[in-house]
């Protein structure tokens, strides 16, 4: 293999919001295993359940009204103080497209264009998700002696957002999450989803989630250092269908 070839990949992530909290039970193959108020009759919109009463969510004052997950116990890692399930948004309106590569030939070490822009990439947060996808693939270098050694090389990281970046949009949480799957991709990591969830939520705590569809699940977890604190899907979008239909106006009192 030559030594200046360039190897790469690319991936989307989505926008998660966060629509429920609470303790979560162990895994089950239904909302109705996380959601002991879960309706007979699901609602028409996602909006409208992210304000009913037994959601106690927040509303906020800005246009898009999210909700979000309710705090950190842990700010290093990223550790949230209560488990919450999160719904998917169609990527067609909001997504973020990464592509990663590396090659022994890339100039001054790893770099990062977000939006046609050079971005900083010396954070803590971004370097913790590099290293721990280089160890990865470090250990699959050192398992098999054929593979080419990706983990030494330089990253080059290519991300682009169909939304407004730094707008209240959780586009740090769909750019970190795009990040790290388009590097596992990269480096042909057989982590899966859940576990690459580990990964992201260093990066971005919402993160963890944006890299599944449908309806996700962040376990808080109870380890000291994070490591059961991660998400799962529970629940493909074609759960609620209604949820797809466009949302009724909803009343806001002013705060």
């Amino acid at each position: 293999m030559a030594e200046g070839q360039l190897h790469r990949a690319s991936t989307t992530a989505p926008v998660n919001i966060a629509v429920i909290k609470f303790v979560l039970p162990q895994p089950r193959s239904s909302l109705t295993a996380f959601w002991p108020c879960y309706p007979k009759k699901p609602p028409n919109s996602i909006l409208q359940l992210q304000f009913t009463p037994q959601t106690r969510a927040k509303r906020r004052k800005k246009a898009n009204n999210h909700t979000r997950y309710w705090g950190k116990r842990d700010t290093k890692l990223n550790l949230p103080t209560n488990s919450s399930i999160s719904v998917t948004l169609s990527q067609s309106d909001l997504r973020t497209l990464t592509t990663a590569s590396c090659s022994a030939t890339y100039p001054d070490g790893d770099s990062l264009t977000l939006n046609n822009e050079p971005s900083d990439i010396t954070g803590a947060r971004t370097q913790a998700c590099f290293r721990e996808l280089r160890a990865r693939r470090a250990r699959l270098e050192e398992a098999d002696s054929s593979l080419p050694k990706l983990a030494a090389m330089p990253l080059r990281l290519v991300s682009e957002n169909n939304f407004p970046t730094a707008a209240g949009l959780a586009s740090s949480a769909a750019g970190f999450a795009a990040l790290v799957q388009a590097i596992a991709n990269l480096y042909q990591l057989p982590d899966s989803p859940s576990e690459l969830s580990l990964i992201a939520r260093q990066g971005s705590g919402s993160a963890c989630r944006s890299l599944f569809g449908g309806y996700v699940a962040w376990r808080m977890g109870s380890a000291a250092d994070g490591t059961d604190s991660k998400a799962d899907q529970v629940a493909p979008a074609s759960h609620w269908p209604q949820s797809t239909e466009p949302p009724q106006p909803l009343p806001i009192t002013p705060q």
